[in-house]
């Protein structure tokens, strides 16, 4: 497996990038907006890098002025080390 290089910043970013690309190739990706993006969980180092490989960002639902919605978030799993991206089930 080969190493990946990046920074902290530069591996949020591709993160987001992999989820952004998931996100608009949905039926629905115009109604939502990004929160931000977050390691999966901190000391969850890939074996290819010093930073986490493993990425959730997070999206809002857009709620109409005078609306209310229970919930209303988008989750979306990132592996950076497969380059994938994955919807999460709610909790």
């Amino acid at each position: 497996m080969a190493r990946l290089r990046f920074t902290l910043e530069e591996a949020r970013d591709l993160a987001e990038l992999l989820a952004d690309n998931l996100i608009a190739g949905m039926s629905w990706g115009t109604t939502v907006r990004k929160i931000g993006a977050t390691p999966a969980s901190p000391d969850r180092q890939g074996k290819s890098s010093k930073h986490p490989t493993a990425w959730t960002v997070i999206y809002q639902i857009k709620v109409p002025e005078g609306s209310t919605i229970d919930g209303g978030e988008v989750f979306v799993e990132i592996d950076l080390e497969s380059k994938s991206a994955t919807l999460r089930d709610s909790f």
